[in-house]
């Protein structure tokens, strides 16, 4: 993947830096909330095959697939992993999404008292990498 050559077309440099940022996205170890999603969007943009992630490559002259494959390879040596907080950060943006599309009023309190547990990463624990 070449990103220095010098003639290129505005348009094309527009793309590689979508693409440059979900990669900035995907190996954030940021620990606030919006840098954990941020990243698992970023994840599931480069592993989910959609026609847009395509069109982007190749605006970007860059072939999706290789593109994919370096996403892959940076998975498997573990470049790409997420914190316990990242990973709290997920679990509570599920359980969110559950609570609001839940009709039961006990089942909307017990993810109410697991998003309440949760909420503690506010005040900024700090953990280990975990994966």
């Amino acid at each position: 993947m070449e990103l220095i050559r010098e003639n290129r077309l505005p348009e094309e440099r527009l793309f590689q830096a979508v693409l440059l940022q979900a990669f900035e996205d995907a190996l954030s170890m940021g620990q606030h909330k919006q840098d954990a999603y941020a990243k698992q969007d970023s994840y599931d943009w480069f592993t989910n095959k959609t026609k847009i992630f395509d069109d982007i490559c190749w605006s970007g002259n860059f072939d999706p697939e290789i593109v994919r494959q370096k996403f892959n390879e940076l998975i498997s040596n573990k470049t790409i992993k997420y914190t316990k907080v990242q990973l709290k950060w997920l679990r509570y943006r599920w359980l969110y999404k559950e609570y609001r599309s839940c009709t039961d009023k006990g089942q909307r309190r017990k993810i109410l008292k697991e998003i309440k547990s949760i909420e503690g990463l506010k005040k900024g624990e700090k953990t280990k990498n975990l994966i």
